[in-house]
C-alpha cells in the first residue's frame, strides 16, 4: 500500500452518520481514527503486507522518482 494512501469500506463522514447520527467537524476526526484507514494502522493490524515510501510530495507528484512493482 502506498504511504499516503488510505483504505476503508465507508467514508469518515458516513461511519460518523451512523455512529453519532450527525457527521460534523467533532465526529468525522473521530470516526476516521476508529476506522485504523491509514497505512500505518493497516499495516500494524496485518491487513497489509507492506507500505511503500512515496517521494515528497506523493506518488503523484512524480511518478518516475519510485520504482513500480
Amino acid at each position: 500500500m502506498l504511504e499516503h494512501a488510505y483504505y476503508s469500506v465507508i467514508s469518515p463522514e458516513g461511519c460518523a452518520g451512523i455512529l453519532w447520527k450527525i457527521a460534523n467537524e467533532e465526529t468525522k476526526p473521530r470516526a476516521a481514527d476508529a476506522l485504523k484507514l491509514t497505512s500505518r494502522d493497516l499495516a500494524r493490524l496485518g491487513v497489509i503486507d507492506d507500505i511503500i515510501k512515496e517521494p515528497l510530495g506523493g506518488a503523484h507528484r512524480d511518478p518516475t522518482a519510485w520504482p513500480t512493482r
